[in-house]
């Protein structure tokens, strides 16, 4: 599932809560020094397609947007040992300008053999 926490005395709208085709996604604005940002959680399953539209949307409704989740991809370009077809999906956002890559290239998880 995914989730999206924000302490009680921060004033913020609830902007997207959705589910498309197993991709699960919950986004919020808040108002800062500078104007608007949008905050969105989006969680993936492993056997479920990245949904472009999702991002496309969150696109949309904000310039100002900081986009955390569990994908579930894996690309090698992001350090990852293979790159997956979700892994190439988000490749080709990340080479259409859609999102940016603000982590390292640390691996978030590695399968026990």
């Amino acid at each position: 599932g995914v989730l999206l926490a924000i302490r009680k005395n921060i004033k913020c709208c609830e902007k997207v809560n959705k589910t498309a085709n197993d991709n699960e996604i919950i986004a919020i604005q808040l108002r800062t020094s500078s104007g608007y940002l949008l905050i969105a959680s989006i969680y993936i399953p492993p056997a479920a397609q990245l949904v472009n539209e999702v991002f496309e949307e969150l696109y949309q409704l904000n310039n100002d947007r900081l986009i955390l989740g569990d994908l579930n991809a894996s690309l090698q370009l992001m350090g990852s040992n293979r790159t997956n077809s979700k892994g190439r999906q988000l490749g080709k956002l990340l080479d259409e300008g859609y999102l940016q890559c603000a982590d390292s290239t640390l691996t978030t998880y590695t399968k026990q053999l």
